[in-house]
């Protein structure tokens, strides 16, 4: 999956993408506040302040094998014996409250990828 994502204004409640398998996150790209959090499993692997510009982003699960890459950087590459079956985009988690802005520019998907 690839995508090509600004946070904007701030707001109480964190705004990101999820990739779930069932009802368990698998990786996520996390605003909140100025720190852009990136996840695995649930557990922090990367933080990067946010700068109000685009990135793009890739996502990809492959034979167990789970990446995230920003702006052609590679930030996780784990084990992942889930099958992600769910992409959310938006805020999370379903709480009431303001949210922090994020802006989807395009999304597309890579089926261009080696065996």
């Amino acid at each position: 999956m690839l995508f090509s994502l600004k946070f904007g204004e701030q707001g109480d409640l964190p705004s990101g993408v999820a990739l779930l398998s069932g009802l368990k996150s698998v990786a996520s790209i996390e605003q909140r506040s100025d720190v852009r959090t990136f996840c695995s499993h649930g557990q922090p692997i990367a933080k990067r302040r946010v700068d109000g510009r685009w990135h793009e982003y890739s996502i990809g699960w492959r034979a167990g094998v789970l990446t995230v890459r920003c702006d052609e950087q590679e930030i996780i590459h784990v084990p992942c014996k889930e099958v992600p079956d769910l992409l959310q985009f938006g805020g999370f988690p379903l709480k009431p409250g303001r949210q922090q802005e994020a802006f989807f520019q395009w999304i597309g998907l890579n089926y261009n990828v080696a065996s």
